[in-house]
């Protein structure tokens, strides 16, 4: 196999292009020389300009003795106690990268994947959700001692597809779909404390963190049960992986690449493969 330009003997560059099979920017024969060429996804100035199928992690907080707290302080007192403890959260969801979508009376409402990607996006959310309950957990301590109110926070996070980019208004960035919706319901159905996150959430998660299963929770608005489960930690050690069986569906082209490189650094030539893609389209499956 020869790459034109490239003398014999010398390093043969070998460029899987995963971006072509995603519809986003096709990056350009000059990147095999060593020219940087345009990025790899699709850079747009302004997000909210258009909009999208993403998928992402959705994130619901809602803390737990908000009235008891209207009724016990003062307007103004409520206000800044309820600040603080927002401003704790919003700062927790930007650590992990999260976009802060909109605050809903007690409620916060955070999108992890949209519209910057993470390969991790459904860790960083369960990541930001354990830190959320630390942090409330410390408000919740000091209102108590003072107030003698009893506070709490419950959370539903949810991984699914969504339209992302100006669903509501033209300068508005926000994402719209059922995954918001599913997310919401969660977090109504769990306990003070507690993270409830759907299937798709705990498949994407679990090699990483550890669970109780809660079992089928009735939501308005569903036809079927959604099974739930209750986030425990995360784990000291990754469980391993179960090897895959399933064949690649689509890629045939870029394992015949693969196989060829392969083959030809098995007798002595040595070989660079690119592969090049947005987060979660299967680089590492490959």
């Amino acid at each position: 196999m020869r790459t034109e330009g490239v003398p014999p003997g010398a390093p043969s560059p070998l460029f899987v292009d995963f971006a072509t099979f995603a519809h986003v920017t096709e990056v350009p024969p000059s990147i095999l020389v060593g020219e940087r060429g345009p990025p790899l996804v699709s850079e747009t100035p302004n997000p909210t300009q258009h909009q999208e199928r993403r998928l992402v992690t959705v994130l619901f907080a809602d803390f737990v003795g908000f009235t008891s707290l209207a009724e016990d302080l003062d307007p103004e007192e409520l206000q800044m106690l309820v600040s603080g403890i927002f401003e704790d959260l919003a700062e927790e969801a930007l650590r992990y990268d999260g976009t802060i979508e909109k605050f809903i009376g007690d409620a916060i409402f955070v999108i992890f994947g949209a519209p910057i990607a993470h390969e991790d996006d459904p860790q960083r959310a369960l990541r930001c959700a354990i830190g959320m309950q630390k942090l409330f957990a410390e408000h919740a301590a000091r209102v108590k001692a003072q107030l003698g109110i009893e506070l709490g926070l419950r959370i539903g996070i949810h991984s699914g597809m969504v339209v992302a980019g100006a669903v509501r208004a033209p300068a508005e960035y926000g994402v719209m779909g059922d995954t918001v919706n599913t997310a919401s319901r969660l977090q109504q159905a769990a306990a003070p404390g507690e993270i409830y996150v759907t299937q798709a959430t705990f498949r994407l998660t679990n090699r990483e963190f550890s669970f109780r299963e809660v079992g089928p929770i009735e939501m308005k608005g569903k036809d079927r049960p959604i099974l739930a489960y209750a986030l425990t930690g995360e784990r000291t050690t990754p469980r391993t992986s179960i090897d895959i069986q399933a064949p690649l569906v689509g890629r045939w082209m870029e394992l015949s690449r693969l196989d060829l490189a392969f083959q030809s650094a098995r007798v002595g030539r040595t070989e660079v493969v690119l592969i090049a893609g947005e987060p979660g389209i299967g680089k590492s499956r490959l």
